[in-house]
């Protein structure tokens, strides 16, 4: 009987392979689930013919929860070789699943837009942490900041989240969109209560930053628990950015300093999580290994 081997990042394993082969392959480290495979392993059985498992061949898998198709080796053994009778139906369901497996073997042609997105995100974060840590006196803090977070962090995101839109990336569009959202409407905060382009009285100017600031902190947290199902990294940076506006807009309210330093702790902290996390996927980009993301915590909490 012909035996299949799986290949690659996966563990190995070996099954009785005929026409049509389903395999439930083991835990994609790299999707931190569950991978279903689907492989055609004869093509001289496409079009309703009866034939056998060619002497060597090699087939595709299809995968669904992972990006990266896994080879498989099918190989015919010293036993009897396995023929049966296709179907019409079969036949075009065999068709089907090769090309869908060709096309799932096609080199990405889109680039990659998230290196850029967490290098503009972690350059904005690292300024604003500075700057609530009291490095340039309060007064002109928003507009010593206001050319990075606007011109650079701001636009720089809206880039890298029409790139994700045009390959197709929801989940990375949705938070390269949402923070370059954030980071432009900040400098639009900043610079209109400074010129008072809103009209907005001083007695009130507290509580519309603070409401500014709760709404952003409940959108980031939205993220956050989405963000559970992928990388740890990316949950550790949303997680650690969820902490940080918090104690921001406590220290707004309550007009602490003091407070407003711990959130700004938290904000250096996630611009060093989002260098980690650029370093990771530009090295991947020029042909480097990647570095350790961690797997979702949702993978790690089923496990206890």
């Amino acid at each position: 009987m012909a035996q299949c081997e799986l290949l690659g990042n996966w563990e190995k394993s070996r099954r009785p392979c005929g026409e049509l082969l389903f395999l439930s392959a083991q835990k994609s480290e790299f999707a931190g689930g569950d991978f279903v495979a689907r492989v055609a392993v004869s093509r001289a059985l496409i079009g309703g013919r009866k034939g056998s498992l060619p002497p060597h061949d090699t087939a595709l898998v299809l995968g669904i929860g992972g990006r990266n198709p896994v080879p498989v080796l099918c190989q015919r053994g010293a036993s009897q070789p396995k023929e049966a009778l296709v179907t019409d139906v079969e036949a075009v369901h065999n068709a089907q699943v090769v090309e869908e497996a060709q096309l799932a073997t096609a080199a990405p042609s889109g680039g990659d837009p998230v290196p850029l997105g967490l290098l503009v995100f972690a350059l904005g974060s690292t300024v604003l942490g500075i700057s609530l840590l009291g490095y340039v006196p309060l007064a002109v803090q928003g507009n010593t900041i206001m050319p990075i977070v606007f011109a650079a962090t701001g636009v720089g995101l809206l880039i890298t989240t029409s790139w994700a839109v045009r390959i197709g990336e929801t989940f990375v569009a949705t938070v390269l969109g949402a923070f370059a959202a954030f980071w432009i409407s900040y400098a639009a905060l900043v610079i209109g209560l400074a010129h008072n382009w809103y009209a907005i009285p001083p007695t009130a100017i507290l509580h519309t930053i603070g409401q500014f600031l709760i709404a952003w902190d409940i959108v980031i947290f939205m993220l956050f628990l989405v963000s559970l199902r992928i990388p740890l990294l990316f949950s550790l940076i949303l997680g650690a950015g969820v902490v940080g506006v918090t104690f921001i807009t406590i220290g707004v309210l309550q007009s602490s300093a003091g407070i407003q330093h711990v959130g700004a702790v938290f904000v250096l902290v996630f611009a060093a999580l989002g260098y980690y996390g650029y370093l990771g996927t530009a090295i991947v980009s020029v042909g480097g290994k990647p570095l350790p993301f961690g797997k979702p915590a949702l993978s790690l909490l089923s496990r206890k």
